[in-house]
């Protein structure tokens, strides 16, 4: 069975206008009053000690060793890579 594609262009105005105002405008004004992004990033920077996080980094590369492989689950950090606080 064969289907004709599809074809949005002819709402492509209405379209977007929808995502400015009900998606878009929506993520600024969430990120404006709450700072979710900031929160989220602080969060991120609060476990770094714990997880792979090697893949943000400024160079914007994916390091071979943050690239976990479907069923394998995600290695716990290297002993050498997390500080120690004395208590064990």
């Amino acid at each position: 069975m064969t289907h004709q594609p599809l074809d949005f262009d002819p709402y492509a105005e209405v379209m977007d206008a929808f995502k400015e105002k009900f998606i878009y405008d929506g993520i600024i004004k969430e990120e404006l009053d709450f700072n979710r992004f900031d929160e989220y990033l602080q969060i991120l920077d609060g476990h770094a000690d714990r997880y792979n996080f090697k893949y943000l980094n400024k160079e914007g590369t994916i390091p071979e060793d943050a690239i976990i492989q479907r069923g394998q689950g995600s290695a716990a950090p290297a002993e050498s890579d997390v500080e120690s606080d004395g208590s064990s």
